[in-house]
């Protein structure tokens, strides 16, 4: 999801939030000028009580708005679907207003203030959206948050979805190319539009072009076909639509959303995304900030202990050619990565050569048993996973988060089959299910389909029990992951 999506759905919320209050005081004050004086309790509610009505109930009104769908994340919102959600929740939540004197027993303070609150309200919350919707209307106008789109299929549901996508430039999509599929020849209405010669190419293709969304047209390919194409966009990190009867579905992450009058299936590749995204980074901010706080004195501790043990730096950030650590993050983004040293300076390539007939580990990942390069402070330090407590920085600047699947080595991922990548969908996390579930002796395959179900299955409960549940892990467990 682009993070220009992820700033125009955060602010739905407090927009619906101003315009709602602002409906609330504007019903009150027109009722009241109409009344000639001043509020008092003997006409209806005085200011002051209004407000603090306005308090408790404006929340259950973003609750209904909630419900209504109005902050779900989808693309192909249409503005008369969308004023029909705003009139179904106002309907609400004027309902709520008012059912409320009669579920507080409390006196009905005036009903025309409840029509006038109805139709501002409405108004109100219309004009708000259709105000954000130009502001990204105008961003798509400069290219910022428009979804590249490549179109797999030459027939004629792939012109509708062509036509539909040229013609309505508020859609946020540009066609980038269409990739041709047997049995179809180039139509000439596709002459201004690249087009791929067979699937093979997609993947040059995408490394010189890359494009966000993959649009599958055609209903009636291959069932293997539309699976390699689904791995295809999870390794890329790609949006995945299909026509109907495409895929026989095997997960519960699939919406159905409409192009060009047709209808197309949308597969959901985590939870994470829109709101869940937004949730788990604010999270992260607040939950990393808390602990780096808390931890500070015992990263200063061990800061000092590290240095007296042995020569070297305090932090393990540069490999032995002095280039920079680097670990992949999500969608194979590779960051600069860092953590307390615990080993002596200038081994790490050691694992690739005089140790690695000591690697104890099938798949791409690399552990050595009783590894010789550790040092004193670092046996320590591993054990009770103290020297990862500066990936709490990496978490609170974004690189990282709280949980996720653990982060690891370029050189690993290049091993990777393609359904690990499918491990990449999500930042790395200091913890994870993975971790929680076996730490360093889980099998690596078990260890992806651990972290494949957490991406999948994604919640705040979810996390909260992962992160409940570490520092019981690592303080159990006898073993830990070898090599920094």
């Amino acid at each position: 999801m682009k993070r220009s999506e992820l700033f125009f759905t955060a602010l739905l919320l407090p927009l619906d939030l101003v315009m709602i209050v602002a409906a609330f005081v504007v019903a009150y004050w027109v009722r009241a000028a109409q009344s000639g004086v001043v509020a008092t309790a003997e006409t209806f509610w005085p200011m002051e009580q209004y407000l603090a009505f306005v308090g408790i109930i404006v929340p259950f009104w973003l609750i209904i708005f909630a419900l209504t769908g109005l902050y779900s994340v989808k693309k192909t919102w249409r503005a008369w679907q969308e004023f029909s959600s705003v009139f179904v929740g106002v309907a609400g939540g004027t309902i709520l207003v008012i059912a409320w004197p009669f579920l507080t027993r409390q006196e009905f303070f005036s009903r025309l203030v409840v029509i006038y609150l109805f139709i501002l309200a409405l108004v109100f919350v219309t004009i708000g959206r259709g105000l954000l919707r130009l502001l990204r209307q105008f961003a798509y106008r400069y290219g910022i948050g428009v979804h590249r789109v490549m179109i797999v299929g030459t027939n004629g549901v792939a012109h509708r979805f062509i036509d539909e996508i040229q013609n309505n430039p508020t859609l946020g999509l540009r066609l980038i190319g269409v990739t041709a599929t047997a049995g179809h020849d180039h139509p000439p209405t596709l002459a201004g539009l690249p087009i791929i010669g067979n699937l093979d190419d997609l993947e040059e293709f995408a490394v010189k072009h890359p494009f966000d969304d993959l649009l599958i047209a055609e209903p009636e390919l291959p069932k293997s076909l539309v699976l390699s194409l689904l791995e295809f966009a999870e390794e890329h990190g790609l949006n995945f639509n299909l026509t109907p009867n495409l895929l026989d579905v095997h997960s519960m992450n699939i919406a159905m959303e409409e192009l060009a009058g047709l209808p197309i299936l949308a597969y959901q590749r985590t939870s994470l995304e829109g709101w869940g995204m937004i949730l788990k980074r604010v999270v992260d901010v607040v939950v990393s900030t808390i602990l780096i706080i808390l931890t500070s004195p015992i990263m200063l501790v061990t800061a000092i202990v590290i240095k007296l043990d042995s020569k070297g730096p305090v932090f393990f950030h540069q490999l032995d050619d002095g280039s920079p650590t680097m670990r992949v993050g999500q969608h194979g983004q590779l960051f600069r990565y860092f953590k307390f040293r615990s080993m002596q300076p200038g081994t790490h390539s050691l694992r690739y050569s005089k140790l690695k007939d000591q690697d104890v580990r099938s798949g791409p990942l690399v552990k050595i048993k009783d590894d010789p390069r550790i040092t004193r402070v670092g046996k320590w330090i591993r054990k009770f996973s103290i020297d990862e407590l500066p990936e709490l920085f990496l978490v609170w600047i974004g690189k990282m988060s709280l949980i996720g699947p653990r982060p690891h080595l370029p050189e690993e991922v290049a091993r990777y089959a393609d359904h690990h990548r499918r491990v990449l969908m999500i930042k790395p996390g200091i913890t994870g299910m993975a971790q929680v579930s076996g730490r360093s002796d889980l099998d690596f395959d078990e260890e992806v389909r651990l972290d494949t179900y957490y991406i999948e299955n994604w919640s705040l409960w979810l996390d909260l029990q992962i992160f409940l549940k570490t520092p019981l892990v690592v303080l159990a467990s006898k073993s830990r992951k070898a090599g920094d």
